[in-house]
């Protein structure tokens, strides 16, 4: 047997008998033999070698991982899931189909049946909730968007914009809404006449008068139409027009809950318990105004008018007084602080542009004060 087959069968490092002619490796101390030892010499690892190793390893895992942690952030206490974001996204509240609507929507940003599909269903949930959350009411507000980016005359945007502009109180959006659709819908009595009842709502009242006008030469006995008509003439100071007019609306009302509903308004404008424009104007109803000139007076008596006109603060509003150049503007029993943050913003703004434009240089600041509460609600600069 030559030397090279003989050392084929035994470890060329430790001796011992390979546990197969040719094998690249001892399986007793690991040797590399033949061609695999040509690279260099093979190490053995004992116990404690192995053992330092491990702990090296462990070490430098340790560093690494603390490190990527640092980079990274903390992990999520929950691990995340698209249902979990939509969730957040719609305030909280994960309802599969909506859910599903809104990635469909997003995957596709141009398609518009897409957003008009969860636009729908937006406003379905907001319709059945008493007191739909701010980011449900903003995120309705944000599809149309989407649907009118894509559509700028799209029916249904149009409308469902101008209708929810209308019932968060946003009367000037609702107002150009309600237009942009009546461009190509003009035969549209119903959008009319809420068109009409939102130009009353921001002071509107001529042309206010004029829509609603149109709307009962062409229907009579269109409930709605004399009922907000009514309620401008009210706003005017007409009480004699108001209450004919709302004596028509009552023998038009669609139901009894209609009659009543609108019965309770009309007795309050015959009892003279609902406060106009005339009234307000009055010396004997501005309680305390400090205030000197007829001029100052008058742009005083338009401020309250345009408070009393609107349908949340009219009811609460009592008076105003002017004094050092702070308003105070008087309420009874108002939910101020549970309005939306978009509906109180815009109601504040409304009112400082008001006092800008009829209290000129007279008022540096507004205070809205509860005197049921005792206690001051908010104070703005001017």
């Amino acid at each position: 047997m030559s030397d090279d087959k003989l050392a084929a069968k035994f470890c060329s490092f430790c001796g011992k008998e390979l546990a197969r002619a040719g094998a690249r490796f001892c399986s007793e101390c690991g040797a590399a033999q033949g061609q695999a030892a040509k690279g260099g010499r093979a190490i053995r690892m004992g116990a404690r070698e192995t053992f330092f190793l491990v702990v090296v390893s462990l070490a430098v895992w340790l560093v690494v991982w603390n490190v990527q942690s640092f980079i990274a952030g903390s992990k999520p206490t929950t691990p995340f899931s698209p249902a979990a974001s939509a969730a957040n996204d719609s305030g909280g509240e994960d309802d599969p189909a909506i859910a599903k609507l809104r990635t469909n929507a997003r995957a596709f940003p141009d398609e518009e049946n897409g957003w008009k599909a969860l636009a729908a269903a937006l406003i379905e949930r907001l319709r059945g909730e008493e007191e739909p959350l701010p980011d449900q009411i903003l995120e309705a507000v944000d599809v149309l968007r989407e649907v009118l980016r894509i559509d700028p005359k799209d029916e249904f945007g149009l409308l469902n914009m101008a209708d929810l502009s209308f019932e968060q109180q946003i009367f000037d959006k609702a107002a150009d809404y309600y237009k942009r659709y009546l461009n190509d819908h003009p035969k549209d009595l119903n959008t009319r006449v809420r068109y009409g009842s939102s130009l009353a709502f921001i002071g509107k009242s001529k042309e206010a008068e004029a829509e609603l006008k149109s709307v009962l030469k062409e229907d009579p006995n269109h409930f709605h139409a004399s009922a907000y008509l009514a309620i401008t003439y009210a706003q005017m100071g007409e009480r004699e027009r108001a209450v004919e007019t709302g004596n028509k609306a009552l023998a038009a009302a669609p139901s009894e809950e209609a009659r009543a509903r609108f019965s309770s308004f009309l007795d309050s404008v015959k009892s003279g318990e609902a406060r106009t424009p005339a009234d307000i104007a009055s010396p004997s109803n501005q309680r305390g105004n400090l205030a000197s000139g007829a001029e100052q007076s008058e742009g005083l008596g338009k401020v309250e008018e345009f408070i009393r006109a609107n349908p949340i603060a009219g009811p609460k509003f009592t008076g105003s007084t002017l004094e050092n150049q702070t308003l105070k503007l008087s309420f009874n029993n108002f939910p101020m602080d549970q309005m939306p943050p978009m509906i109180r913003e815009k109601f504040t703004a409304s009112i400082k542009e008001q006092v800008r434009i009829n209290l000129s240089g007279k008022a540096k600041e507004i205070v809205f004060f509860d005197e049921a509460a005792g206690k001051e609600l908010l104070r703005v600069a001017l």
